[in-house]
């Protein structure tokens, strides 16, 4: 067994959330040529077959070497002017293994809408690091989803970096695979610079949902923030691990990290770690995280109006994932999402 994903600050061993144990076998795949991939709304931006990105934060190192001596898609992604359209970037992995790098980078002053969806049937395998630069006064609204089903594993590691002014709002979506393991770090370099991190999964069977999400702030008057929002059914299990980092330096910035977790099942686990690390004294911080259960007046009432209880719990989880839902900056995106919603529970 291999630790992966592990916390950027140790906790007690006792909680059971500072890493990840994962049989070696998983990582071992036969990696073929990949052609899945398909780009829509992608006119007037540069798509480069290279990418820059080093040292970016990792899930594990095991990943990291297997990305870089049997990757089988490598893009550099340029954007140049303000697109108006959203950017959609399709990967289907028909039970075959993508293992990526992508860096994406977004020039000074431009404005951005990128969806990126990694969609696979059965027995699919996900090894991806993507690297998103946003310069200086730039505005990128991105989002990711993945639906690898529930036989398939999922690995990714998210890297973003943000200069003076910029804004990034960024939005991981997940269905549920048997590892669904990200790792999200953003640091943000440059005053007057946002990163907002959404959060929205359902998981069921005995699936594995890991977030470490790592938001380091080193400019003066920054904002970051981490808000999560999911669903458990059946044996599944998700682990939030959420740091903001305030660095020397850093003043008046703030931070601000919030997990809810809705159990459908009385087997379905939930462990939150939310971190404040501060090294400035004039910042702001704060932090909640909460497990709730579907509520039996709530179900009670909603099918005496003539719902079953399939589609009341439905209605139940759309109604709590709907405050991260109206934040999607797509329509088309939230279309398929509350469609998800439908196939899942």
């Amino acid at each position: 067994m291999i630790k992966i994903n592990e916390t950027p600050c140790r906790t007690s061993n006792n909680y059971g959330v500072n890493d990840v144990l994962v049989d070696e076998k998983v990582f071992e795949r036969k990696i073929n040529t990949f052609s899945g991939f398909e780009a829509k709304n992608a006119s007037g931006i540069r798509f480069l077959n290279k990418s820059d990105a080093k040292n970016a934060k990792i899930i594990s190192k095991i990943l990291d070497n297997q990305r870089k001596n049997q990757g089988n898609f490598v893009k550099k992604i340029v954007f140049d002017k303000s697109q108006e359209e959203t950017v959609v970037l399709n990967f289907k992995l028909q039970g075959d293994a993508l293992v990526d790098t992508i860096e994406i980078e977004i020039k000074e002053g431009v404005n951005a809408k990128i969806v990126t969806n990694f969609d696979g049937n059965k027995n699919a395998y996900h090894n991806g690091l993507l690297k998103i630069v946003c310069q200086k006064d730039s505005r990128v609204d991105f989002a990711v989803m993945s639906d690898l089903k529930n036989d398939g594993n999922n690995f990714l590691s998210i890297d973003a970096k943000l200069f003076d002014g910029a804004v990034l709002n960024s939005h991981i979506i997940d269905f549920s695979s048997r590892y669904s393991i990200y790792n999200f770090y953003s640091s943000l370099n440059g005053d007057n610079s946002v990163s907002n991190l959404n959060v929205i999964y359902v998981s069921q069977k005995d699936n594995l949902v890991d977030l470490n999400c790592f938001q380091e702030i080193f400019g003066k008057n920054c904002r970051a923030t981490i808000e999560t929002v999911g669903a458990l059914k059946d044996e599944a299990a998700k682990n939030f691990k959420g740091t903001i980092s305030f660095v020397r330096g850093c003043k008046k910035s703030f931070g601000s990290e919030s997990e809810y977790c809705l159990l459908l099942s009385d087997t379905a686990k939930s462990k939150a770690l939310p971190m404040l690390l501060c090294g400035e004294e004039d910042v702001d911080g704060k932090h909640s995280t909460a497990i709730g259960r579907a509520d039996e007046k709530q179900l009670f009432y909603v099918m005496s109006r003539g719902l079953d209880y399939d589609s009341a719990i439905r209605l139940l989880v759309k109604s709590k994932l709907n405050s991260l839902l109206n934040k999607l900056f797509d329509e088309g995106l939230k279309g398929q999402i509350l469609e998800k919603i439908d196939g899942r529970i």
